[in-house]
């Protein structure tokens, strides 16, 4: 089974440092990027900053 979920999520300082402080806010950007497969998280530029530095 494939895993949908980016390889960032536990250490993404977009959830640590609480950017988005509504949990609605939350819970529609990880639906979105995090846990949509590679195909969008791939697109989001905390992952794409982090794979470039």
């Amino acid at each position: 089974m494939e895993n949908n979920n980016c390889p960032k999520l536990e250490t993404c300082p977009i959830f640590i440092k609480d950017v988005l402080l509504k949990s609605g806010s939350i819970l529609t950007y990880k639906k979105l990027y995090c846990n949509a497969g590679e195909q969008k998280w791939a697109t989001c530029k905390r992952y794409m900053t982090s794979k470039a530095t």
